[in-house]
């Protein structure tokens, strides 16, 4: 019985420290009323699915490995570190990172600096009225020359 107590300590305890934070951040905009749609991530390593929707949907999938959780909603909540802000002019609306100078994440620990795993992964639902005509730009299928 003492093993088996042992063994499931000794199993939880390497999952907390083998911490990690996961967040999904979700964010919509309307292109209803654009002609074309240019993207300017932070990084341009992003998915792209098309789909019957008349919004892009973004969807960010943010894990700090060997992170805590209230960090990652700092960085989330306070700083905005991963939002997409829209910014539109007439025919066209341009979707890009609101921080675009990501410094990297450091934990103070025991006098020590540590620098938890960032992975981020993007993927952006685009209606498929839309076809991309440049890496990056989409234009509206029907506008294409």
């Amino acid at each position: 019985m003492r093993i088996i107590l042992l063994s499931l300590l000794i199993i939880s305890l390497s999952f907390k420290l083998n911490a990690q934070a996961k967040k999904i951040l979700h964010q919509t905009f309307m292109v209803e009323n654009y002609e074309q749609i240019n993207i300017d991530l932070y990084e341009d390593d992003y998915e792209v699915v098309f789909w019957q929707g008349n919004t892009v949907m973004s969807e960010i999938q943010v894990i700090l490995e060997n992170g805590v959780k209230h960090l990652l909603d700092f960085h989330v909540d306070s700083l905005s570190r991963y939002e997409i802000v829209e910014e539109p002019d007439e025919q066209v609306i341009r979707l890009s990172s609101y921080d675009k100078n990501r410094m990297t994440i450091a934990i103070k620990y025991n006098g020590s600096d540590l620098y938890p795993n960032e992975i981020i992964m993007t993927k952006l639902y685009i209606p498929n009225v839309f076809i991309e005509s440049e890496q990056n730009v989409y234009i509206r299928k029907d506008k294409k020359d």
